[in-house]
């Protein structure tokens, strides 16, 4: 009997032994994964987008926004950063959604030069008070159009990562988003645009009517 036993034992043991190996070669793998996926995180950079209201102490109002790009990652070369300003008109029916260009709501770009911490700072004078002037329902007067207004930002962030290769990041408002989602309208941004300086109401809905998508 343990004759029989001993013998089973030696022609299983190759297999146990076999199988242990596997085990070890696997968990070497991922411990050598898991270091390799820590490392890559520890040189690539870590981008985020800060819109704040600036508050005018003469005036007593919030009649400005700045928005400001940081990076609080591994440090990077060749950054540059572009914001593409919409503004996201939905009458919800016969003309739909459409995304109309805005010019001269960020307007001015001032950049750090830094590889990382803040980017660049991007403003624009009395921009906040002059898009409530033409878009809050109060300043709508007698228009009896209805259509939901929604102001959009797109952050184009291109940067050189730390193996040479040339990349791109992109925000919607605050929103980390893929730039596929978006490079439509960085086309869109280039014709047609509607100035913020002077705007109305009627003006910004005539554009709708009119705007060729």
């Amino acid at each position: 009997m343990c004759k029989k036993f001993l013998v089973s034992i030696r022609k299983i043991m190759p297999v146990v032994v076999s199988i242990a190996a596997l085990i070890v070669a696997c968990s070497s793998y991922l411990i050598a994964e898991s270091q390799l996926s820590v490392a890559t995180i520890a040189v690539e950079p870590h981008f985020y987008v800060d819109e704040v209201p600036l508050y005018d102490e003469a005036t007593k109002s919030w009649d400005e926004r700045e928005l400001k790009v940081f990076n609080v990652g591994a440090p990077v070369a060749n950054i540059s950063t572009g914001v593409h300003t919409f503004y996201k008109i939905n009458d919800y029916g016969g003309i739909g959604e459409k995304w109309i260009p805005l010019n001269g709501y960020y307007y001015a770009s001032f950049r750090s030069g830094e590889p990382k911490g803040k980017l660049s700072t991007h403003k624009g004078m009395k921009n906040a008070e002059k898009d409530f002037k033409a878009t809050f329902i109060h300043f709508r007067g007698q228009n009896a159009d209805y259509v939901d207004i929604e102001l959009m930002h797109i952050v184009f962030i291109s940067y050189r990562a730390f193996d040479g290769a040339k990349k791109e990041v992109c925000f919607l408002n605050e929103r980390l988003v893929d730039c596929i989602s978006v490079n439509e309208y960085r086309r869109k941004s280039i014709g047609s645009p509607i100035d913020l300086k002077g705007l109305t109401y009627k003006k910004l809905i005539t554009k709708y009517k009119e705007y060729k998508i």
